[in-house]
């Protein structure tokens, strides 16, 4: 039965990787939110079957993250999209062939990493991996892509690794900290949402890059 368990897990957790390389590619912003929701219910899976076969503790990290990560975020990041009128991500600073390399090297060092933490237990080695991936993608997101929404993914990813590094690292921990993180994201990505909407009304763009040359020439 662990073999199982470990294998679902397992498979789970590259759906999750997968969609945080799509998320990074995608060019229409509401479309990059809602892979964002199937890779925070992909999590939300992770959490349920190792509720139901290794520690009921996980059922309520299961049901916190499907209401936050899954429903709350992505509905927020939707609700300022449609105010805002924007649907396409602006231009990455680097060539998109360079991204696919440089996330290509993320994820080959999140692997080399992890198999030297947990030594060969292929049971956490993959959902390890896949933790350190989706920080180091998440912050190639943030360095490389211009729009703001993009960059709060970048920060929604890092907090989706967290969750997944802890579920294995440390799955003892008290409900009480699952869930505030889970207020956390919800309040990063709320406050990150209307930033962006002040933004746009004032610059007519969500490209950061404009907004710091802006600030250049004024301080001229």
């Amino acid at each position: 039965m662990r073999e199982l368990v470990d294998a679902a897990v397992s498979i789970l957790s590259l759906v999750m990787l997968m969609t945080a390389l799509r998320i990074t590619t995608e060019r229409r912003l509401d479309r990059a939110a809602k892979i964002y929701a199937l890779q925070s219910f992909m999590l939300v899976l992770i959490f349920l079957v190792m509720g139901i076969f290794v520690d009921h503790l996980f059922l309520v990290w299961s049901l916190s993250g499907f209401i936050t990560k899954t429903i709350l975020v992505p509905y927020i990041l939707l609700w300022a999209l449609r105010r805002i009128g924007v649907k396409y991500d602006a231009k990455p600073l680097v060539p998109v062939t360079l991204e696919w390399v440089l996330a290509g090297l993320s994820i080959g060092l999140s692997f080399a990493l992890a198999a030297g933490i947990v030594a060969g237990s292929m049971g956490v080695l993959i959902p390890l991996a896949v933790s350190l991936s989706l920080f180091l993608i998440g912050l190639l997101q943030i360095l490389t892509r211009r729009s703001t929404v993009k960059q709060i993914l970048g920060l929604c990813h890092f907090e989706n690794s967290s969750h997944l590094t802890l579920a294995f690292m440390a799955p003892r921990l008290p409900e009480t900290v699952e869930i505030g993180m889970a207020t956390d994201v919800i309040l990063l990505v709320f406050f990150g949402s209307i930033l962006t909407m002040m933004v746009y009304k004032q610059f007519k763009t969500l490209d950061t890059s404009i907004m710091t040359e802006l600030k250049e020439v004024n301080g001229q």
